[in-house]
């Protein structure tokens, strides 16, 4: 393989996991195109199989985005993928603003890379961007009310603090549940006591301006009346600012309150989960101790199971040896039958099987005896076997010389015979014989033509002193055998 074409099947590669990406991410256009980069190279690689599979991947995407109406615009396809990245680029800006309690920045450029979206006609990221939007601007919104001073006739009205929740915004970097809404109260409280820490150094300030004016009044010997006027806007301020202590005390302490409960409920499931935990774990030590119990039963079964697997096998092997042996002696094969019964008796005493031992023991001594009775039968019989054999061989010779002696007197009387006579006789013998040869080869039909032509043979002859009724009869028998077998 050259190095080019190892770089361009690396690069096929990285563009068909890149696709698969961005096609987990709902990027689908943008893994559409992808994907048909990497199987435009596959394709000039010859990679057949890769190729279908890539086309597969592609009719998957462009079925999802017939399902969603989204339309595969005809944007030049390096055009649509730099639109694309940017656009995620600009979505990782906006979280990186986010972290950083840039909130300003962070909806800038949330707002760049809506339009991006929309240009492309990504519904799915757009409708995503459009909700994070609201959300940043309910809560730039909120922070810019929280920094506002309040007017003097709202004051204790309007300005009472309220939680992320009660508020209905929920900060993009703020999940709603208790913990963090926790946090968000102690940052409110911190803001508050740094709030009520100006405001204290305030009235003190307008406290010393009272104190001096004061000063001047007795110096000046103003009266009463003109002390008050001068001193109006003063007082005015001075219960402004009390007021305004007063609603920061009154939210410090609701804050502090609703602090104290969320603490005292996370206390309880605190103490609650340890109460859990320490209930499993007494359920866990006793689930221990029936397992340990189960495990030393399983053993103690197992080990009376290969006892007893053992006790069987012995017992088995002890009377496969018997029947090994029995089948011995009924081959008066003695040798080989004591022989097993002795491997039956060593199985047998490992089991511990004394009285069966002794039974065999005599079994032993039993075949011994047979054995030497079978013997002199033996004897016996070969001896009334050989007299038979020269009986039988006698009696061979004899008929060996009456048949000699018929085949004799038979070839006289043939030769008394006239010649027709005689060609028909050996024809049917001749028929007889290969009509064997034929039965025998199964060639059954044949055999039997050759049957019947003999018989007629046989029968067309007629002589008054010669008689092959034999013959005949004996032909009737091997078709009538032949006929019934069929």
């Amino acid at each position: 393989m050259t190095i080019d074409k190892k770089e361009l099947e690396e690069k096929a590669d990285s563009l068909e996991r890149k696709a698969r990406e961005e096609m987990e991410k709902k990027n689908y256009l943008l893994a559409l195109s992808l994907f048909e980069e990497a199987k435009k190279i596959s394709a000039d690689l010859g990679f057949k199989g890769q190729v279908s599979s890539i086309e597969k991947k592609i009719m998957q995407i462009k079925n999802i985005l017939r399902y969603h109406d989204i339309e595969i615009k005809t944007t030049p396809q390096k055009e649509l993928v730099d639109l694309e990245i940017e656009g995620n680029s600009l979505l990782h800006e906006a979280a990186k603003y986010m972290e950083e309690k840039k909130y300003f920045d962070a909806l800038k450029t949330y707002e760049r890379a809506y339009s991006i979206f929309e240009k492309l006609d990504y519904k799915f990221q757009s409708q995503k961007v459009l909700e994070k939007i609201k959300l940043l601007k309910a809560q730039l919104k909120e922070e810019k009310a929280s920094i506002t001073p309040p007017h003097p006739v709202e004051i204790g009205i309007k300005d009472k603090i309220k939680s992320p929740r009660e508020r209905g915004v929920v900060p993009l970097e703020i999940e709603a549940n208790e913990i963090k809404e926790l946090k968000y109260i102690e940052q409110e409280k911190n803001r508050i006591e740094k709030e009520i820490q100006k405001l204290i150094e305030k009235k003190n300030e307008l406290k010393k301006r009272e104190q001096d004016l004061k000063k001047i009044i007795e110096e000046k010997n103003l009266s009463f009346n003109e002390s008050e006027k001068l001193d109006k806007s003063t007082k005015k301020q001075l219960i402004i600012q009390e007021q305004i202590d007063e609603k920061r005390k009154k939210e410090l302490e609701e804050a502090g309150q609703k602090r104290r409960k969320i603490l005292e409920k996370l206390k309880k499931e605190e103490e609650k989960r340890i109460q859990e935990k320490e209930r499993l774990e007494r359920l866990k030590q006793a689930e221990l101790k029936r397992l340990e119990k189960l495990r030393e039963e399983e053993e103690l079964l197992k080990s009376m199971k290969e006892k007893e697997e053992k006790k069987n096998q012995l017992k088995k092997e002890a009377e496969t040896a018997l029947e090994r042996g029995r089948a011995f002696l009924d081959k008066k094969k003695f040798k080989e039958a004591k022989k097993a019964y002795h491997e039956a008796i060593n199985r047998l005493k490992t089991l511990g099987w004394f009285d069966q031992v002794e039974i065999l023991y005599n079994e032993i001594k039993n075949i011994e005896k047979y054995e030497t009775e079978y013997l002199k039968q033996v004897k016996y019989e070969a001896q009334i076997r050989e007299e038979r054999e020269l009986e039988f061989q006698k009696r061979l010779e004899e008929m060996r010389i009456q048949k000699e002696e018929e085949e004799r007197a038979k070839l006289l009387e043939m030769n008394s015979l006239p010649i027709e006579i005689k060609n028909k006789i050996n024809k049917a013998n001749l028929a007889i014989e290969k009509g064997e040869q034929e039965e025998a080869a199964g060639e059954i039909e044949k055999a039997l033509g050759r049957y019947q032509f003999a018989l007629s043979l046989f029968k067309s002859i007629s002589l008054p002193n010669h008689d092959f009724s034999k013959n005949i009869a004996e032909i009737e028998t091997k078709i009538s055998k032949i006929k019934s077998n069929r």
